[in-house]
């Protein structure tokens, strides 16, 4: 009977709740700064610690960021450098600064992603909602200076851009934020195609209306801005305009093949990536600590079956005919339609671009679509 809607009394909530949410936020941002000294650092993160040590210590800008691997080339940008040198040169050189620096940056990612959908999913309880996006287990070991590892705040600035579109069509910081995230995250993974292919195939299917051209391009100056260096220094101190991204094309049809992998990869940053840990060694470990360590086993078992139960959640969104049908009337659609469209068409978007790829599907070349999952 009250007056107030909806959103609103579950944006109040009580105080005992906030504070709930407030706990769960502080122990996940001390979990992750206290794993950061555990995360890899592998060949990927030596070299890109040494350029960003080069850079903190000669003051010279590197005008690219990470190399490719597969190809050779480099990804355009100072971004990179800036992300993993400032943390390095405050810490005195020392590479925790930066992998501390990664796990905080993954941590306003999280917190992004509450507010998100804090408003989308009202009626969710906060605290409950606060634990499974700050304790998502993937965004806490998938952290360290590698470059894929700083793409989730951007990611979640896209799609919350996207949601506020989806709102009202003549938004203009959705428009802005459209517009700047893929432009930042070009300059730290290939896997930046992914977000103007998905609002490309949202327009073909007039789920989301042109948005406004001033503040779109407003947003992709303001991320270009760490591209200046690169744009300006002359070959082959930077790529040839383009030749950062054309070499990694190649035609694979085989790679159409790979849709149920990347279905199952995409459901999987939501649920602690269960078959990625229990399908390579770490179940040899899990099994030697329940064996040392009996009192494992049921929290052990307990995790297993609830990421396997949310798991069967995703099979049946994606095996729901109903939801399918959308795909013909989401132009008309509410804004949970329109998200469930944007759910439903991320594996297929991204298989049909796989298809251009050098590599099949991994991990890292799917995160970007970590806040969607």
């Amino acid at each position: 009977g009250s007056s107030v809607p909806l959103y609103n009394r579950a944006m109040r909530g009580g105080w005992r709740e906030r504070l709930a949410v407030v706990l769960l936020a502080a122990g996940s941002l001390g979990l992750r700064l206290g794993f950061a000294p555990w995360t890899d650092f592998s060949q990927d993160e030596r070299e890109i610690y040494a350029a960003a040590r080069d850079f903190t210590r000669t003051g010279v800008l590197p005008v690219t960021g990470s190399s490719v691997s597969q190809s050779g080339t480099r990804l355009p940008g100072s971004l990179l450098p800036l992300l993993v040198g400032v943390p390095i040169g405050l810490a005195g050189g020392s590479p925790l600064g930066a992998a501390r620096a990664a796990a905080a940056w993954n941590f306003a990612a999280v917190v992004l992603l509450y507010r998100l959908y804090r408003g989308l999913f009202p009626g969710l309880p906060a605290a409950a909602l606060a634990a499974f996006l700050f304790y998502a287990p993937w965004t806490i070991v998938y952290t360290s200076i590698w470059n894929p590892s700083w793409l989730p705040v951007f990611s979640a600035l896209f799609f919350t851009g996207l949601v506020r579109l989806f709102r009202r069509p003549d938004d203009r910081a959705g428009a802005f934020l459209l517009g700047f995230a893929p432009v930042m995250a070009l300059q730290l993974h290939l896997s930046f195609v992914l977000l103007p292919a998905l609002a490309g195939t949202l327009l073909a299917l007039r789920a989301l209306r042109v948005p406004r051209p001033v503040p779109l391009l407003a947003g992709a100056a303001a991320g270009a801005v760490t591209l200046v260096p690169y744009l300006l220094a002359p070959p082959p101190a930077a790529n040839a305009a383009g030749g950062f991204l054309l070499p990694n094309v190649v035609l694979h049809p085989r790679h159409l093949l790979e849709l149920p992998a990347i279905l199952v990869r995409f459901l999987s940053f939501a649920t602690g990536e269960t078959f990625r840990v229990y399908a390579n060694d770490e179940v040899a470990v899990l099994a030697a600590l329940i064996r040392s360590h009996a009192w494992l086993a049921l929290p052990g078992l307990a995790a297993l079956a609830g990421s396997l139960w949310l798991y069967w959640q995703g099979a049946r969104f994606y095996a729901d005919g109903r939801r399918w049908g959308l795909l013909r009337t989401v132009r008309s659609g509410s804004l949970l339609e329109r998200l469930d469209v944007l759910a439903l068409i991320t594996p297929l978007v991204a298989t049909l671009l796989f298809l251009f790829s050098l590599r099949r599907p991994a991990a890292q070349a799917l995160w970007i679509l970590m806040p969607l999952s």
